[in-house]
């Protein structure tokens, strides 16, 4: 359903940071990605920030808070969009209040302007977490997560056709109260009911609708985190969610295929080792088992992580 690749390079973002009061903070800089194994860099991009910040309250323009800070399941966001689409451009508002949470952005992927030769690309999502129950050793939580597609456009010079997608997914969480006693610090069951469906008007996609089960026990102890999962999915796929989920295969070949039923068994064992101060070694290893295909699989990754925050002055108003 999906062709194995590596990635394997340096991401490095420089940005300088100035408040200039209280609840607003701008953020600017430069973007850097180059892939071993190429002379050329991947991507020189500008980063900025314009965020307002009061109480629970955050209004942010330009790049956004994004990828893994979403908080979506893999089948609707891919967890590799953190290093294939680092910078996310455009508009969003958050909410952080106890009982609950609230992300909601909009991602300008493509801009076009009269007579462009490609398709506008925008996609975004609402992500919500209601807190139902919060006994002293165990807590209940719902989220609600939707992501929407958009490639097209009124003004383009192409005769593409318009694509749109929407994805959505509601469940329940149970985590016990996390400890440091112990082996096993924290248990944690999240389960997901999972829906896609196409409104495009003249593309017509393999398949236009389709849902999906995903079950997930997650385990933290002082060794690192573990989750098993199960995925059961009947002709669902997501332009922005993990490929292996999808019953459109993501391959390079010459026509779309098309595996309506998909059932995975998947582990997942993650890892933080603290090298020094400011960096941090992350382990993934992800092995997985086709139910259909009888077809037993992996992904693994390693990642090197250096954040390094100083203050270079702090400016006083005189006036």
């Amino acid at each position: 359903i999906a062709d194995g690749y590596t990635l394997f390079g340096n991401q490095i973002n420089t940005t300088l940071v100035y408040f200039p009061t209280k609840n607003i903070r701008l953020q600017g800089g430069v973007f850097l990605w180059k892939d071993f194994g190429r002379p050329e860099l991947n991507q020189i991009q500008p980063y900025f920030q314009f965020k307002f910040k009061k109480k629970d309250f955050s209004l942010i323009f330009g790049n956004l808070e994004g990828n893994l800070t979403h908080g979506l399941i893999e089948p609707l966001f891919d967890f590799e969009k953190v290093m294939l689409r680092p910078l996310e451009n455009g508009f969003q508002a958050k909410i952080n209040k106890k009982k609950f949470q609230a992300d909601f952005w909009a991602d300008w992927v493509t801009m076009i302007y009269n007579f462009s030769p490609y398709r506008e690309e925008i996609n975004g999502g609402l992500s919500l977490n209601f807190l139902l129950s919060d006994k002293e050793k165990v807590q209940l939580s719902m989220p609600v997560q939707f992501t929407g597609y958009h490639l097209g456009g009124q003004i383009d010079a192409t005769d593409l056709p318009v694509v749109t997608s929407f994805n959505g997914s509601v469940g329940f969480k149970l985590n016990s109260v996390e400890k440091e006693e112990g082996f096993i610090h924290q248990v944690s069951f999240e389960n997901h009911v999972v829906l896609y469906t196409d409104y495009s008007f003249s593309f017509e996609p393999l398949y236009d609708n389709g849902a999906g089960v995903y079950l997930n026990l997650m385990l933290k102890s002082h060794l690192g985190e573990w989750q098993f999962s199960y995925w059961n999915g009947n002709k669902y796929t997501s332009p922005l969610g993990g490929a292996l989920y999808s019953s459109e295969s993501k391959r390079i070949a010459p026509e779309i295929l098309g595996e309506p039923k998909r059932q995975l068994l998947i582990f997942r064992s993650m890892n933080d080792i603290t090298l020094a101060k400011g960096f941090k070694l992350l382990l993934r290893a992800e092995p997985y088992y086709d139910l259909n295909n009888k077809r037993f699989e992996f992904n693994t990754g390693f990642y090197l992580k250096y954040n390094l925050n100083f203050n270079l002055a702090t400016i006083k108003n005189q006036n």
